[in-house]
């Protein structure tokens, strides 16, 4: 009987974890209801921000979906939209 094995080092290239640890978040507009999204998980509803309240372009943005790399940029422009 021969048996085979795989040796594992434990060793993640940085490949790897940019592969399995995204970082997609989305700030959109739904319904009047701005939300965070976490690829196409929904993370946090901001219902302190009324996107007709917010300039042209801003409604804009976020009725198309802006694309964000972490919570904390989706924090600042919930700052910047609130006012």
């Amino acid at each position: 009987m021969i048996l085979f094995y795989r040796f594992y080092t434990g060793k993640i290239t940085e490949r790897e974890t940019q592969k399995n640890i995204s970082n997609n978040y989305t700030l959109i507009n739904i319904n009047g209801s701005v939300r965070l999204y976490r690829d196409d998980i929904l993370i946090q509803i901001y219902d302190n921000i009324n996107p007709n309240s917010l300039p042209l372009t801003d409604r804009d943005n976020l009725n198309s979906g802006i694309k964000l790399k972490s919570v904390a940029e989706a924090q600042q422009l919930i700052e910047d939209f609130d006012g």
